[in-house]
């Protein structure tokens, strides 16, 4: 839920569904000359997203404390990627398109809030490839999230021409 609720917001770059410290969370990166990290924190709270708010420096620790209280912890902990990233994009044909970290997770954030106009993130090829997945759902395709963008369309293609490549053996 966190990942597609970040994923809508205007100033966020991209977002990874994880665990820290035997929580779910949301790492959020996010540009500061666009979004304040005090308006990420507003927004967490609005949509029941800051059950626990973890932070990386001792600012950010200072403002989450005055906007969440004690659930404001500090850790500099890696946290262990979730097995199941960009959730709500991951359950349908569209975990086959390759797509950009931006594009992936603003799609997830559509399809999240369930609107209908996620296709108007996608290119006229990455539309195409999905009329084509969709068509042969049984051909072999290969979850495109989170992989390099260049070697997932390459292996796209491959499927989608009845051909196997090397890359494709990588997934």
């Amino acid at each position: 839920m966190g990942e597609a609720e970040f994923g809508l917001v205007e100033g966020v770059l991209s977002t990874r569904a994880a665990w820290l410290e035997k929580h779910e969370v949301v790492e959020v990166e996010f540009d500061p000359e666009v979004v304040k990290y005090a308006d990420l924190l507003k927004h967490a709270r609005e949509h029941d997203c800051a059950t626990v708010v973890y932070t990386r420096s001792d600012d950010q620790q200072k403002e989450a404390e005055a906007a969440v209280g004690k659930k404001a912890l500090r850790s500099d902990k890696a946290v262990t990627p979730d097995k199941e990233p960009k959730y709500y994009l991951g359950k349908t044909h569209l975990k086959f398109v390759p797509m950009t970290e931006m594009q992936a997770m603003r799609v997830c954030g559509y399809l999240g809030k369930q609107r209908k106009d996620w296709n108007t993130l996608l290119s006229p090829s990455q539309l195409k490839l999905l009329e084509a997945v969709k068509a042969k759902p049984d051909a072999g395709w290969k979850d495109a999230i989170g992989k390099p963008l260049l070697e997932a369309w390459q292996a796209a293609q491959a499927t989608a021409a009845g051909k196997k490549t090397e890359q494709e053996d990588e997934f």
